[in-house]
Formats: C-alpha cells, sequence, structure tokens
C-alpha cells in the first residue's frame, strides 16, 4: 500500500482536483513551479527555457519541503516538462525519482533543449515510464535499463451502465477528437469529410470536431489580426462555410466528459500530422466499440483490417478513402471492433496497470 500526495503546477479543472483529492492523503496545487514545456505540439525555445529557470532556488524549496514534509520516498513526475528540476531535486532529497514520459519528446529533429530534456530525465531518474516504444525511443540507448513501457489505463467498469443505442441509426456518424491545435489534424479531416460529401453518394453523414476551443485569449487574438496572423478556429469556420458543411459539421467545444460524445459516434477518425496511432481518445474509442482509423505506422493499438484502419500517408484522398471503406463495410466491422475492444481491454486493463506501477515502485 502507498500513500499518495500530489502537488501540481496547475490544475485548471475543478472537478479534476476534486478527483485528487478523493484518492490521495493530501493535493496542493502551487502555480509558482514552472513548466519548461518540450513537447505535445509545443516546440522547446530558450525563452520558455530561461522562464522556466526563474525563481529556481523557490521551485526547487516548494518541492524539497513538499517531499521532506509528507515523508515521501517515491516522486512520480507525471509527464516530461519538469526536467530543469531534476538535479536540483536529486541534490536537496534522498529520493527515488520515477518520470512518466507521455508524449515524444524528440519531435523537432533533435534540438540542444530536447537533448537536454532527455539528459536529464535520463541521467536523474531512478525508473522511466513510456505510455509506448514511441515515447520509449530518445531514451532507448543511454537509458535502456530504467525503462518500463507501460499504455495508458482505462477504466472499463465506468462503461457498464452506459447505453450504446442512444442514436438515429439512420445516420452514420464520423468524429474526432484532440487538444486543439494543427498538429491534431482537423483541417486534414474537413477535407477529407468535404470530399465525401461532394461525392453527392450519401446523405446521412454527420462530421463532429470535438475539443474546439472557443474561449480564446482576447488579447492574443487581437495581436493575430494586427499581424495578420492567422487564427486556427477561423481558418476552420471559414472552409466549413467556404464549402457549405454547415449542415454536415459540427464543431464542439471542449468538455471534460467525453464519453457520450464518443459513444454517439460510429466511426472514430485520427488524423494526426504526427502519425502517432495511440494515445487515450484511441484507448477510449476502443472501449466503446467503435470503428478507428489513424494516420501512422505503430500498430500497438491500430493494426490494419484487425483492430481498426491505419495509413501512413496525409493525404485527405487517402483519409476519405478509409472513411469511406469503412461507411460501406460498416455491418460487417463487427468483428473488428469487437477484437480492438479484447486488445486494450488486455493492455489496458485498470487492475493489470495497477500491478505494473507497483512493480516500477518495487525495484
Amino acid at each position: 500500500n502507498h500513500e499518495i500526495f500530489v502537488l501540481s503546477s496547475n490544475c485548471h479543472s475543478k472537478k479534476i482536483k476534486k478527483k485528487f483529492i478523493r484518492y490521495t492523503k493530501k493535493t496542493e496545487v502551487d502555480e509558482r513551479i514552472k513548466q519548461f514545456v518540450s513537447c505535445a505540439g509545443t516546440k522547446p525555445t530558450v525563452t520558455s527555457f530561461f522562464k522556466a529557470k526563474l525563481n529556481l532556488k523557490l521551485q526547487l524549496k516548494i518541492i524539497s519541503d513538499f517531499i521532506k514534509n509528507n515523508k515521501i520516498e517515491i516522486l512520480h513526475v507525471n509527464n516530461s516538462v519538469f526536467s530543469h528540476l531534476y538535479a536540483g531535486i536529486k541534490a536537496k532529497n534522498n529520493i527515488r525519482i520515477v518520470s512518466h514520459i507521455r508524449e515524444r519528446v524528440n519531435l523537432y529533429n533533435n534540438n540542444f533543449l530536447q537533448n537536454y530534456i532527455v539528459n536529464k530525465i535520463g541521467r536523474y531518474s531512478d525508473k522511466i515510464i513510456c505510455i509506448s516504444d514511441n515515447e520509449a525511443a530518445p531514451f532507448i540507448n543511454s537509458y535502456k535499463k530504467k525503462i518500463y513501457v507501460i499504455p495508458n489505463p482505462y477504466d472499463f467498469d465506468s462503461l457498464k451502465f452506459f447505453d450504446r443505442d442512444i442514436k438515429n441509426q439512420d445516420e452514420i456518424a464520423i468524429g474526432m477528437m484532440g487538444r486543439f491545435s494543427r498538429d491534431k489534424g482537423h483541417m486534414l479531416f474537413l477535407k477529407a469529410a468535404n470530399y465525401i460529401i461532394k461525392l453527392n453518394k450519401y446523405d446521412n453523414l454527420k462530421f463532429s470536431i470535438i475539443g474546439v476551443n472557443r474561449k480564446q485569449n482576447t488579447f492574443k487574438l487581437l495581436l493575430k489580426k494586427i499581424f495578420f496572423i492567422s487564427d486556427y478556429l477561423t481558418e476552420l469556420e471559414k472552409f466549413i462555410k467556404k464549402n457549405s458543411l454547415e449542415n454536415s459539421v459540427n464543431l464542439i467545444e471542449y468538455t471534460e466528459n467525453v464519453v457520450p460524445l464518443l459513444n454517439y459516434l460510429d466511426i472514430y477518425v485520427r488524423p494526426s500530422l504526427f502519425k502517432d496511432p495511440w494515445g487515450r481518445d484511441i484507448i477510449e474509442a476502443m472501449a466503446l466499440k467503435k470503428i478507428v482509423i489513424a494516420t501512422g505506422k505503430d500498430n500497438t493499438f491500430v493494426k490494419h483490417n484487425k483492430t481498426g484502419y491505419l495509413s501512413d500517408s496525409l493525404s485527405y484522398r487517402k483519409l476519405a478513402e478509409n472513411i469511406i471503406y469503412v461507411i460501406e463495410n460498416l455491418n460487417s466491422n463487427k468483428k473488428i471492433s469487437d477484437d480492438a475492444f479484447k486488445l486494450v481491454n488486455n493492455i489496458c486493463n485498470l487492475t493489470n496497470y495497477k500491478s505494473k506501477i507497483e512493480n516500477v515502485y518495487s525495484k
């Protein structure tokens, strides 16, 4: 048994904080701890590095006091954005560090800041958990003995009482979701949708983009207008209007409770420009027995023609062809959705996940 204490640099959701409090002995949020954002679609910059380094002594004191006051023995760092703090934490505390890498650190051709992140995490971590072989890749050459590949878990019990038959059966619902940034491929998805609709072959399709950010910073929007920088949401809305897609495409705002929206879909698409066909969205879609179409090569979850459909191409025509194939073979795809469910239930089962994490802690 472990007593769990959480120290977070931010928590934008009161709902998530309440969950932390429910399952932990203590939860604290201290925004004076800075993140050096390196991945998940954000390129590391020298400016972001020095901003993270500001008041370094104070940041280390906050973390060290938290560790000592709560007699913490294992520090589980839940992503890769605190690499600038590792050396100081190790120097000031007799503690084991377990790093949990949930994003690819080397997205931008191994620039020197990414090398810094990999080296700090690799050198000062006692164990490194990666959610797939892809996240492990930057660490594998120098820190192979420290690495444990453990995919993200999913609470399948939470789906037990969920009604899967809530929508109009005459409509085919196709959707995507993800962080609202260009790399997620929203425009690629829209272009594929437009191509399919313009075929005039189907009159029962509804496309949805889940997770649209309409609450954007007013000052940033003003700066974009002044310097003629294109706003991403405006680009998407203009494309929809230009191609008369208003009745065929829904832009759905960000919500924490995505399961009902995912459950409404027949087909889930992950058109990521980073070609990373893994992640919580794919796990959730497969858990809900949706047919998954994704871009990329990695077949940990999406095994082409077995648990979904995979393409390494970023062509909207190719994406559209995959969607069309699934539309026309929807009824015969039950085995694929069932096999996908079995796969993620085996890989991401919460009970198995718990024992794997405990195994990392105990070694």
